[in-house]
């Protein structure tokens, strides 16, 4: 919420697990996006912009839930991105 230029919206269940961690993603690639697929759908409803996650786990399979298109980013480089 602190970084210039951002508006912060937090999504609904945005604690929730998006499937990826603990092996799951590599060993049960369907168990995997049953558990994620609701994702998309709640970030769409927040018209951002941009997911930001501090989960490499997450950054995989928010990407591919939400398509090679989207904008998934780790929360190191948003800061990146806002101060370089």
């Amino acid at each position: 919420k602190k970084i210039p230029g951002v508006k912060f919206k937090e999504m609904e269940k945005s604690d929730s697990c998006c499937g990826a961690g603990g092996g799951v993603r590599a060993g049960r690639r369907d168990l995997s996006s049953l558990i994620g697929n609701r994702k998309p759908e709640y970030f769409k409803r927040t018209e951002a912009d941009v997911m930001l996650t501090a989960c490499p786990f997450c950054e995989l399979q928010l990407k591919d839930l939400l398509g090679e298109h989207s904008q998934v980013l780790d929360l190191v480089e948003l800061v990146q991105k806002t101060y370089h």
